[in-house]
C-alpha cells in the first residue's frame, strides 16, 4: 500500500509512502484538523479516506478529497516532508541478541555492542561524518545476514561492516 493513515482525537493525517525512505525525494502529507464530531462525523471522513487507501488511489484523488472536505469547513493542511524523514511501509527494527554481540538496527540509527569484553564494552554507532548514509547500508547488511550474525564475534561484525562500506565510530562504553 502507498498510504499511511494516522487518526488522532480531532485530526487525521494521511501520508503518501511512494517515496518514503528515499534520499532526494519528497513525501506529501495531508492533515485534516479540528474535526468537530458534532458537525462532521470523523467516521465519514475516515471511511472516504480508507476507501481511497484500499483502492490504492494516486495522490491526485486524495488531494481532490481533501479539497472537498475543505469546502465543508474542515481545516486541511498540505505539507511536504523529505523522503528520508518518513519511515517506509513495512519497516521493522532489527534486534539481534547473542552471547557475543547485541545489534540494534533502526530506521535512523544503529548500535553494535560487544558482550564479551565487559571491562571496556566496545560499541559501534554511525560515524559523525557520512554515517547517516551508512545507516540504510547497515540495515540491509543485517537483514541479509541475520542467520550468519548469530555466530559472529564483535570483531567479525566490524570486518563485515568495513567490507560493506559502513562508516562507523567505535568507542568504549564503560561507566
Amino acid at each position: 500500500m502507498d498510504w499511511r493513515v494516522h487518526r488522532y482525537a480531532s485530526s487525521l493525517s494521511v501520508t503518501h509512502l511512494m517515496n518514503a525512505g528515499k534520499r532526494g525525494k519528497k513525501v506529501p502529507v495531508i492533515a485534516f484538523y479540528n474535526l468537530d464530531l458534532r458537525t462532521l462525523p470523523l467516521e465519514s471522513l475516515m471511511s472516504d479516506v480508507l476507501a481511497l487507501v484500499q483502492k490504492n488511489a494516486n495522490y491526485r484523488k486524495m488531494d481532490e478529497l481533501a479539497l472537498q472536505y475543505r469546502e465543508t469547513g474542515v481545516e486541511v493542511n498540505f505539507t511536504i516532508k523529505k523522503g528520508v524523514e518518513v519511515q517506509p511501509a513495512g519497516f521493522k527494527p532489527l534486534r539481534i541478541r547473542t552471547g557475543q554481540i547485541e545489534i540494534d538496527a533502526d530506521y535512523d540509527s544503529f548500535v553494535v555492542r560487544d558482550k564479551v569484553d565487559q571491562n571496556n564494552l566496545p560499541t559501534c554507532i554511525p560515524a559523525i561524518k557520512g554515517g547517516k548514509r551508512s545507516i540504510p547500508v547497515f540495515y540491509r547488511m543485517v537483514k541479509d545476514n541475520e542467520r550468519a550474525l548469530q555466530n559472529m564475534s564483535f570483531s567479525e561484525v566490524r570486518k563485515m561492516m568495513a567490507k560493506a562500506g559502513v562508516l562507523y565510530h567505535e568507542y568504549c562504553a564503560m561507566d
